[in-house]
């Protein structure tokens, strides 16, 4: 018997889907959510087979929510099955780990068949969202690497690197001899070309391509427990602590307390030292 759970903010879809999979005798859908962070919760408490997950929904959205479930619970697969058609929403699914994508105006038997093929350890796309994969893939290959598209110059480089051990501003600008205003456009600058939303992102990335490496002393470091390896890669996206809370369902102060236990654990004084280290020590996988 194939376990199935579903996750939908539309009550009446959902409704119509367990319908549906009533009259399939080898499936059983064993629960459901509404939002992203419900889904977490009960998949990660039922364990599933196999989870339909809508990308669109409140709380976390269903990528965010199938990174996080296949985290906890390698052993679930999940097929996204969505109404969006956006190519956007099927990279960041793939990225995340979803074993198919299909689109809400599949066939009844068709879903079937696609609920089997991901149990069975098979990848189920939409006809139309593979060819919209593989012309993805296309030109990924084609767009030559980040740093070759816009490198950063001798200044950004140094910049850069007293970024990843955590320094402000003003402390650079006073080990560069620069005025705060020039460092601040200077920041400006290495975040717009690395593609980042902030230091711990730019650093995160600056990693990834070889920019730089982590300068953290990594002898006799305490091993990460899962959660605080969780947090870890949310840090490195550039999440703030209330955002982390909201995506894993514990409190703030329960956040902070797990940070602060990482950079010491990592020897860091800041974010963005513990996100250098943990990439380079590949203690996380780059996004």
């Amino acid at each position: 018997m194939i376990r199935v759970f579903l996750a939908d903010d539309h009550r009446l879809f959902r409704q119509g889907v367990a319908s549906l999979l009533e009259d399939a005798p080898d499936i059983e859908v064993v629960g459901e959510a509404d939002d992203g962070l419900m889904a977490v919760h009960c998949v990660c408490e039922l364990v599933p087979d196999v989870v339909l997950m809508d990308v669109h929904m409140p709380g976390i959205n269903g990528t965010e929510a199938t990174r996080v479930i296949l985290r906890k619970c390698p052993r679930v697969r999940v097929l996204m099955l969505t109404v969006s058609e956006q190519d956007e929403d099927l990279f960041e699914a793939v990225r995340a780990g979803a074993h198919g994508y299909l689109l809400k105006n599949v066939d009844a038997d068709e879903l079937v068949a696609a609920i089997r093929q991901v149990h069975r350890g098979e990848a189920v796309l939409s006809p139309s969202m593979t060819a919209r994969l593989m012309s993805g893939f296309r030109e990924a290959e084609r767009r030559p690497p980040a740093n070759d598209v816009l490198p950063l110059t001798e200044r950004e480089l140094d910049i850069l690197h007293l970024l990843a051990q955590g320094a402000t501003n003003r402390e650079i600008a006073r080990a560069l001899v620069l005025s705060e205003h020039t460092v601040k456009t200077h920041v400006h600058h290495i975040l717009e070309k690395l593609g980042a939303e902030n230091r711990a992102q730019a650093v995160a990335q600056a990693v990834h391509l070889g920019l730089i490496s982590s300068s953290t002393n990594t002898s006799h470091r305490a091993e990460l427990t899962e959660r605080e390896l969780e947090i870890l890669r949310l840090l490195a996206q550039g999440a703030t602590n209330r955002e982390i809370a909201r995506v894993l369902a514990i409190s703030e102060h329960t956040v902070k307390t797990h940070v602060h236990h990482i950079l010491e654990k990592l020897g860091a004084e800041n974010r963005a030292q513990a996100t250098a280290y943990a990439l380079q020590q590949r203690l996380i996988p780059p996004e």
